[in-house]
């Protein structure tokens, strides 16, 4: 099992979930969401979906305390690439 100290923090799960809420609203092409993955405690699956491809995109969060953190770099810059195409595309 991965620690704190081998993953990669992403913030306050809330602000994870005000984030994929946000990310809905300004891409319509692509389905972001989070969903919990069974017999994992506090473990989330990030998923990037667009909606014209078969394929999605997705990584695993861990939940710990009021924190998010990714399992993996990857993860880390997928969610972090998303928030900055957000910004880039709404100016804010």
């Amino acid at each position: 099992m991965k620690t704190e100290a081998t993953m990669l923090e992403i913030g306050n799960f809330e602000d994870l979930e005000h984030l994929v809420g946000l990310l809905n609203q300004a891409f319509e092409g692509t389905s972001y969401r989070l969903e919990k993955v069974q017999d994992q405690k506090q473990t989330y699956l990030f998923i990037e979906d667009p909606l014209a491809e078969d394929e999605y995109e997705c990584g695993m969060i861990q939940k710990i305390g009021k924190k998010a953190y990714a399992y993996s770099e990857a993860v880390h810059q997928m969610i972090f690439g998303a928030y900055q195409r957000y910004l880039e595309t709404t100016g804010r």
